[in-house]
């Protein structure tokens, strides 16, 4: 009887009760308990058309097919050489209205995502990449913070963050340079325990100092912020 009570996900394929809400494996909502998605999207695009006077808009909804829910997203397809009108949709002008008025109509609070292709198996292609990148990024991660980790001097541990600023792609943009931060942070935290004695010396001081003004240099941050982060970030555990 339970076999039969179940349906599989329509994304992974797995199998889920006919009463869950969602796939436990992706998170794709359950298709018995799913709103009829192409009903509810051409609602939303005739009330936004009355809420916003832009034509281009209007047509970049239209060229929009919705694929699926997933978890709190609302998956819309475009063909790949139109998935840049989509930029008009999620443009947060415009994207908040679209998104009060999905919640209005299906009384589900969504957030809007586009990809490129209107079908379950483009949106699997999506989330693999999505999750090989995670992964990818999640090792070379792993694989700086060991390099820095094995510095046995400040200058050594300098060195190696320098190079591996100077190795990342598009490093001049803020977005690029913040996430940089968010990998050097913890390497320098764990530097510190490891290089700063109890009573600093001056010579302690001026060498930990000079580790922190070479990345101020590079990522628009000031030193005294650097640093600050560091001690925070002690303080929460390296």
């Amino acid at each position: 009887m339970e076999e039969a009570a179940q349906t599989p996900c329509t994304l992974c394929g797995q199998p889920m009760g006919a009463s869950e809400e969602s796939c436990p494996s992706c998170g794709c909502v359950n298709p018995k308990l799913m709103p009829k998605l192409e009903p509810l999207w051409n609602y939303v695009t005739e009330q936004t058309k009355s809420k916003i006077s832009m034509p281009a808009l209007w047509r970049a909804m239209e060229a929009a097919t919705p694929v699926a829910l997933v978890r709190d997203e609302l998956i819309l397809g475009y063909e790949p050489g139109e998935l840049h009108q989509s930029g008009l949709v999620l443009d947060h002008r415009h994207k908040n209205v679209i998104e009060q008025t999905i919640e209005a109509a299906s009384r589900r609070r969504l957030k809007l995502r586009a990809i490129a292709g209107k079908t379950m198996q483009d949106l699997q292609m999506e989330l693999q990449t999505e999750l090989e990148g995670a992964r990818l990024q999640q090792q070379t991660r792993e694989q700086f913070l060991k390099t820095a980790e094995a510095g046995q001097t400040w200058e050594a541990v300098g060195e190696q963050l320098i190079r591996r600023f100077a190795a990342i792609p598009n490093r001049g943009l803020t977005s690029v340079q913040g996430r940089f931060l968010s990998e050097a942070v913890p390497a320098i935290a764990e530097a510190y325990a490891r290089l700063m004695p109890a009573q600093p010396t001056e010579h302690d001081e001026r060498s930990y100092t000079r580790v922190l003004e070479r990345l101020a240099e590079r990522t628009n941050v000031t030193a005294p912020i650097l640093g600050f982060l560091v001690e925070e970030r002690r303080k929460k555990g390296s």
